[in-house]
């Protein structure tokens, strides 16, 4: 199979020159995004986790894309949908005598800089939160999928010191955004069964990475960390194509108009407007709720 980056040069009619390949991986990735935030919820929820328990406000949700957060009423184990506000909410959420303020039977959520806030604030159970969210995989230029092969590592360690970070004893597969499940770690094993989506990938270390959502649960050993989705859809790989190579067509035409070289300029935003109605297309073919307005 092609690479997308060959993918993308076929679409735009020309080798994708002055364009380099971090811009390509980053329009790929962005397109990714766009997709799955087009989405309706209804089509995520069979690919989406749901977190453990939280107790504090503040949890890092980067990278991903939340379906709903639900909030312990007072009473244990029972849990009741926030109503999701603007972080712009954030005082009026803290002032009783605002007619926002929230209540333990009507809570609400708001993300502020990639971080989920619950009010009433959040405690241990019964004034817990938990939340639905669906990872943003990842590929790159020279990839031919997103998010697919099945991916395994064993004996995965992880210390008291920081209980959110993963060291291999091998190279890394994993890739931002993968859905992983966690078995066979020893000494704590409260890790065992747990479902969440992989982050920072080699930022604390080469053979390290970090997983949301998961709370403190010590040190553990011998672990086993799996990959539990096959990925993305083929259909909508099609239009992370499309929407990738719309991006680097418009770098393409910036380029051509700081270089003023109108041929060029006309010549690729017609090719634009030929892609750009592909992709429109095969976004209302997947989703064809917005093309209805739903």
């Amino acid at each position: 199979m092609s690479t997308f980056q060959t993918r993308i040069e076929d679409l735009i009619q020309t080798p994708s020159q002055g364009v380099d390949t971090t811009f390509i991986t980053d329009s790929l990735n962005d397109a990714i995004k766009d997709v799955i935030n087009l989405a309706p919820k209804e089509m995520l929820w069979s690919v989406g986790i749901e977190s453990s328990e939280k107790t504090s406000n503040g949890e890092e949700v980067s990278n991903t894309k939340i379906l709903n957060v639900l909030r312990e009423n007072g009473t244990n184990g029972q849990f009741v949908v926030c109503k999701e506000v603007p972080f712009s909410y954030e005082r009026k959420l803290q002032d009783v005598n605002s007619m926002f303020y929230p209540s333990k039977t009507e809570p609400m959520f708001f993300v502020k800089s990639n971080k989920i806030y619950v009010y009433p604030e959040p405690g241990v159970s019964p004034d817990a939160y938990k939340y639905n969210h669906v990872g943003y995989p990842t590929t790159a230029y020279n990839g031919t999928t997103i998010g697919a092969s099945h991916k395994i590592h064993t004996a995965v360690t992880v210390t008291d010191t920081d209980p959110a970070v993963f060291t291999c004893g091998e190279t890394i597969t994993f890739a931002n955004g993968d859905i992983v499940t966690l078995s066979n770690f020893e000494t704590s094993t409260d890790y065992n069964g747990v479902t969440t989506t992989v982050n920072n990938v080699g930022t604390d270390g080469t053979n390290k990475f970090r997983l949301n959502g998961l709370s403190s649960s010590g040190a553990g050993t011998a672990g086993t960390v799996e990959t539990a989705s096959s990925g993305f859809p083929d259909d909508w790989v099609i239009a992370v194509v499309y929407g990738a190579a719309l991006k680097v067509c418009a770098r393409l035409i910036s380029d051509w108009v700081f270089d003023e070289d109108p041929e060029m300029v006309q010549t690729t935003t017609a090719i634009y407007n030929n892609i750009k109605e592909l992709y429109t297309l095969q976004i209302q073919t997947i989703f064809p709720k917005l093309q209805a307005g739903g």
